[in-house]
């Protein structure tokens, strides 16, 4: 028997779902090889972040699945370039300069908080603008720290309606006939298939976080071993100073 779908839920009027089974991490959760270890900073939180070391597996599951990418802060703004836009979304969004706004959402004022809502529950959700597009947030973290997000989608998950592109069209100054016509070649993708796309994309977020971690581990006991070599060298060189200046003075 197919399991049934969750029951969408309203995040601050755009659509969204959540997983069922799915929780915010605890504190006997993943625990990044004893995240102890490095003491939890802005720095080890922006190297665990760098959009360079994000942009292959990005590039790699944009194209994939045939989505946009993106990551975004705890805020839910976009921290670094799409991947992979969208035809809909990139004809569109060049005419909306509203920077608090969903990076992803098409429209102006239009509200969204589907990446709070995901890290407030550890959850995929699912968010729909007055386009409909529809994209998921991926909650990341580090333990049970907040760290950012990753949206995926700005595709239809049903067939696209025509009055709500032609309003968007008029609030944007856009050509309604050349809007609509590239949103009929967008092929739909269902709401499981993004939940889907959005589980496989939690998963490869908390793999590439903990793999980015103990890179980061090992770097730092590297660096802190070649310290402590250094240090007992000088040790070595003051103490043999000490001796030699001793018996300097003793003659």
């Amino acid at each position: 028997m197919t399991p049934a779908q969750p029951e969408p839920v309203r995040v601050n009027d755009s659509l969204a779902g959540i997983h069922s089974g799915e929780r915010r991490p605890q504190n006997g959760d993943f625990d990044p090889l004893g995240a102890n270890e490095i003491e939890f900073s802005l720095e080890v939180r922006a190297e665990l972040l760098d959009p360079t070391t994000w942009t292959a597996i990005l590039c790699t599951y944009a194209n994939t699945m045939k989505m946009a990418v993106a990551m975004t802060d705890t805020d839910g703004r976009q921290m670094e370039i799409c991947h992979n836009a969208q035809p809909v979304w990139l004809l569109a969004h060049a005419k909306i300069s509203d920077p608090c706004a969903c990076s992803f959402c098409l429209g102006i004022g239009w509200p969204c908080n589907a990446v709070r809502e995901a890290l407030s529950t550890g959850n995929v959700t699912l968010a729909r603008d007055m386009a409909g597009l529809a994209h998921v947030a991926v909650p990341l973290y580090f333990g049970d720290r907040q760290l950012g997000a990753l949206i995926a989608g700005q595709v239809f998950d049903r067939y696209p309606e025509p009055l709500p592109l032609r309003r968007l069209a008029r609030d944007l100054g856009l050509s309604e006939q050349e809007l609509w016509a590239v949103a009929v070649k967008q092929l739909p993708v269902s709401d499981g298939t993004l939940y889907m796309y959005g589980g496989l994309l939690k998963a490869l977020g908390e793999a590439f976080v903990q793999q980015r971690y103990a890179m980061l581990l090992k770097e730092r006991t590297y660096s802190l071993a070649d310290s402590n070599a250094a240090l007992a060298r000088a040790n070595e060189n003051l103490q043999q100073f000490a001796y030699s200046a001793s018996h300097d003075l003793q003659e």
